[in-house]
């Protein structure tokens, strides 16, 4: 039997007004991503904004008897603090926002014009950041040039390989470091979870972690 093509099928009014309402919510998707993005760069800006004003503003103060902070660093904990309180998130997350729209704002100005125009989401603008904060700062420009273009039409995981690659290309002085770093910050943790039971987990280096799961 001979397949039938498209075509061969004759397309009802139905059938295109159907094939129309599903392009058009998958058109209001689309759209909705957009301002997500648009929104996350809003809110990139806004951080940024509260950390400048507080690094201008900021007395030192401390408890009597106590050895006083530095300007810088009372200033860093009070925006810290003030833009976990103002989202709700824990401050080691807050602390990282701050580092993260600082550097788009001054270090990365097309990743933050492609998050202000929706071309690609916030998950995709922290990958490049991530990626720059280990490149010397006079290698900031070559890289977001070579990256960002790629944002608009990978996935997040496939984009952070071909940042990896080409931070890797541009200073291959960036391939071990990271992994020295990441070794000195493993740990194990626990997470609640319900009814009685719990995660146990482990950040460790690939092979130490595949061998735990094994053994377990």
């Amino acid at each position: 039997m001979e397949a039938l093509t498209s075509a061969d099928v004759e397309e009802t009014p139905f059938a295109v007004a159907v094939d129309n309402a599903l392009g058009g919510l998958v058109d209001s998707l689309v759209e909705t991503e957009r301002v997500g993005a648009r929104v996350a760069a809003w809110r990139v800006e806004q951080v940024d904004q509260i950390r400048r004003f507080t690094e201008l503003n900021t007395p030192v103060t401390t408890s009597h008897g106590m050895r006083p902070w530095s300007q810088a660093a009372t200033a860093r904990r009070t925006v810290v603090s003030e833009v976990a309180a103002a989202l709700r998130i824990p401050e080691r997350s807050a602390e990282t926002l701050v580092g993260e729209s600082r550097m788009l704002v001054e270090r990365l100005p097309l990743t933050m014009a492609g998050l202000s125009a929706g071309d690609f989401s916030f998950r995709h603008a922290k990958s490049i950041v991530a990626h720059a904060q280990s490149l010397p700062d006079e290698l900031h420009g070559a890289f977001e040039a070579a990256v960002v273009p790629s944002a608009s039409r990978l996935t997040v995981s496939k984009f952070d390989q071909k940042a990896r690659q080409v931070r890797e290309r541009m200073d291959a002085s960036t391939i071990a470091e990271p992994h020295q770093k990441s070794l000195a910050d493993r740990e194990t943790f626990f997470e609640p979870a319900r009814d009685g039971m719990g995660w146990d987990g482990v950040a460790a280096p690939l092979h130490v972690g595949d061998d735990r799961a094994c053994r377990v």
